[in-house]
């Protein structure tokens, strides 16, 4: 929240990341709470993530540079539903590798950080901005939980910092479209 109100002129990007990850930090915070929640639930609320920042910005991955893929991602369908499926299998593995304490963290800070020099060389503040936040929020946890790697991010937290991880690059595919997807 608070990194979002530093976003100023970039509030529509921040706020994007804030809603993609937000179905997805309440799904995995009741089941932080209750562990009564399905798998097939969890999986379906972090794919909704995808759904709702395509609804906000229009960024979907329309292309991956690949000849074939590109010709079926012509299709808004099939590029919205590669969102959601992306979205959602960031969001799980960053939730997978939770469990190894403190690594989901530094993955995201890493991951993130790339992000941001790929597009500070793109010139791109806005999105840069984005993932200055991400970065600082999630090294704040680093922080905290240095040198013992005692806590968990949980199921909340993985999944929200896995969601705007995942976001970030659907964005960087959108935003910067000349450097490759697979980057």
């Amino acid at each position: 929240s608070a990194g979002y109100l530093m976003c100023q002129d970039e509030h529509q990007l921040c706020g994007t990341v804030i809603a993609v990850g937000t179905p997805a930090f309440m799904v995995g915070l009741w089941e932080d709470v209750t562990k009564s929640v399905s798998v097939r639930m969890r999986l379906a609320i972090t794919m909704v993530g995808g759904l709702i920042g395509w609804s906000f910005t229009g960024y979907s991955l329309d292309h991956l540079h690949t000849p074939f893929l590109d010709d079926l991602l012509a299709f808004p369908l099939v590029s919205i539903a590669l969102t959601c499926f992306a979205i959602a299998g960031v969001a799980n593995s960053i939730n997978i590798i939770d469990g190894f304490n403190g690594l989901a963290s530094g993955t995201v800070v890493v991951s993130a950080s790339a992000f941001f020099l790929l597009a500070q060389q793109a010139g791109d503040a806005k999105l840069m901005m984005a993932c200055g936040i991400l970065i600082a929020a999630v090294a704040g946890f680093i922080v905290i939980n240095w040198p013992g790697g005692k806590l968990f991010l949980g199921d909340g937290g993985a999944y929200l910092a896995g969601t705007a991880l995942g976001w970030l690059a659907v964005m960087f595919n959108a935003r910067i479209p000349w450097i490759s997807a697979w980057a």
